[in-house]
């Protein structure tokens, strides 16, 4: 997984930030500077991220690559969380 994040864009990295965090920079994380990673069986749906907890739900998928494509797909068509 790491080693994915790492590959990415500048701009990649900050939609993974959005997408887990609900914020761009680590800095204002209010401290808090890990996002906890977990794997889940079922292989047929998208990553879930579940930003109150900085907490990435990543289904079990047979090779990087699919995992590299749908978490960039995931973070492509992931609304935005905004209070009105």
């Amino acid at each position: 997984m790491k080693e994915i994040i790492v590959s990415f864009s500048d701009i990649c990295r900050r939609k993974f930030l959005v997408f887990v965090t609900c914020s761009s920079h680590f800095n204002s994380l209010y401290g808090k500077k890990e996002i906890n990673v977990r794997w889940q069986i079922r292989s047929l749906v998208l990553p879930v991220a579940h930003i109150c907890f900085f907490q990435l739900d990543l289904p079990d998928y047979r090779d990087k690559e699919t995992l590299q494509c749908k978490l960039i797909f995931a973070l492509e068509h992931a609304s935005s969380f905004e209070i009105v």
